[in-house]
């Protein structure tokens, strides 16, 4: 009975953290990681949450990312906002995998559509059961992901 009131209080405060965020956009990204659908919120000026859902290293997988704009610049008539931050990667499925990545995200918004580029480096952890043994592995993580998202303005 207590995890359940445990695991309802959880459940409560994200949601209510969750509305509290004013949603910025929602997109496709694609990259060495996988496929995600992506939505994107703002919490303060420059300082953006995002959460994706999708195939991950062949399994299903979770991201949640923060970022925070430091800079903008002009190309071509072009601006392009860069965004350093951090990602933490969940593959759920045989074996469980976990990355923590440092990304830097370089964007440009066109009307109501934004395109991105996020590389990121950083370090993993897959762990798999396999005969009542349990075999963890650290490795050295890294992505290149790309994407679209509509901009709700």
């Amino acid at each position: 009975m207590k995890k359940a009131i445990a695991v309802l209080l959880v459940i409560v405060v994200v949601t209510a953290s969750a509305f509290a965020f004013s949603f910025r956009s929602l997109g496709i990204e694609t990259g060495t990681a996988g496929v995600f659908i992506s939505g994107d919120m703002d919490i303060i000026d420059n300082l953006d949450v995002y959460v994706r859902l999708g195939y991950y290293t062949g399994e299903f997988g979770l991201s949640v990312g923060g970022q925070y704009k430091v800079a903008d610049f002009k190309l071509e008539g072009t601006n392009f906002d860069f965004k350093p931050g951090l990602q933490l990667n969940f593959g759920i499925g045989k074996p469980f995998v976990f990355s923590v990545l440092a990304t830097a995200q370089v964007s440009y918004d066109s009307g109501h559509f934004r395109a991105f580029v996020r590389p990121g480096i950083g370090f993993g952890l897959s762990t798999i059961k396999f005969n009542n043994e349990r075999f963890t592995d650290t490795y050295f993580a890294w992505a290149i992901e790309t994407g679209v998202a509509y901009l709700f303005k």
